[in-house]
């Protein structure tokens, strides 16, 4: 990550990740207990609190807005005249999102043009990934200030909009994205085989059956009401012009490979 951020010419403060490995036995039970909804791994564990670790920092800093990547992500080189200024983030923005995974994604007609190249438009649907996004000091305070929300993995908190926490935030997606993460270019756009990423593939935390079971059960009750409302609300915004569902480019040139990538035209 240092070589792609100098490449591009940008500063960047590295935070020292959290290994759920590496956490007590006791700190690991605490964590599951408050978000016992799901069956959780020491990876998944790890890069929760790795963000959170950072939105402290940030908070620290003084800073109104931090841009945070993860460490496998592909950077754009027109990351560095978007990030030289803060000035074309909206007023009410919480969070950024800077990064694609090519899904389809549902977000709203209207826009706010960054620059000749990008736009910003509001994230309306889920658009899993957590490798890239600015971050604003309201929502950074917000977040850590209200850890009864942070129930799931951090994607899912940040951009799954049946967590309360996603609800909570104004979300903007930048169309095209100046950032992806390198499983997603390997998925998509190239020759290598598609390996799981290092999170997926940390050990489960052993928990305790009877109650995942309960849990799976309350979740498959719920699944399609909650599917039927979004399905519903969806519709009425798509039929009266206000969204639409389209998968995000990305932009840019990557310059520790020597091959441009490209978006959805190209996918495979």
């Amino acid at each position: 990550m240092a070589a792609r951020f100098q490449a591009i010419d940008l500063d960047f403060t590295l935070i020292q990740a959290v290994d759920g490995y590496l956490l007590a036995q006791n700190e690991v039970d605490r964590f599951v207990k408050t978000r016992n909804t799901r069956r959780w791994n020491y990876g998944e564990i790890g890069c929760f609190l790795s963000h959170l670790k950072t939105w402290q920092w940030f908070l620290e800093s003084g800073e109104e807005f931090a841009a945070v990547f993860e460490d496998d992500v592909f950077l754009s080189n027109e990351l560095t005249g978007l990030l030289a200024s803060s000035d074309w983030i909206p007023d009410d923005a919480d969070i950024v999102r800077l990064e694609t995974t090519f899904w389809k994604t549902e977000i709203s007609v209207d826009k706010i043009m960054v620059t000749e190249r990008f736009d910003l438009h509001r994230l309306l649907s889920l658009h899993h990934g957590s490798g890239a996004y600015i971050i604003s000091k309201r929502a950074a305070r917000f977040l850590l200030d209200n850890p009864a929300l942070l129930r799931s993995t951090i994607d899912s908190t940040l951009f799954d909009f049946r967590e309360k926490s996603c609800r909570a935030l104004t979300i903007y997606q930048m169309n095209p994205a100046p950032a992806m993460q390198e499983l997603i270019y390997e998925k998509y756009l190239s020759e290598i085989p598609v390996t799981e990423s290092e999170i997926a593939k940390s050990m489960p935390v052993p928990s305790r059956a009877w109650a995942l079971q309960l849990s799976k059960l309350l979740r498959e009750i719920k699944r399609p009401f909650l599917s039927a409302r979004t399905r519903l609300t969806r519709l009425i915004r798509q039929r009266t012009n206000r969204s639409v569902s389209l998968r995000i480019n990305f932009s840019g040139t990557v310059y520790d490979r020597t091959e441009q990538l490209y978006g959805p035209s190209d996918l495979r």
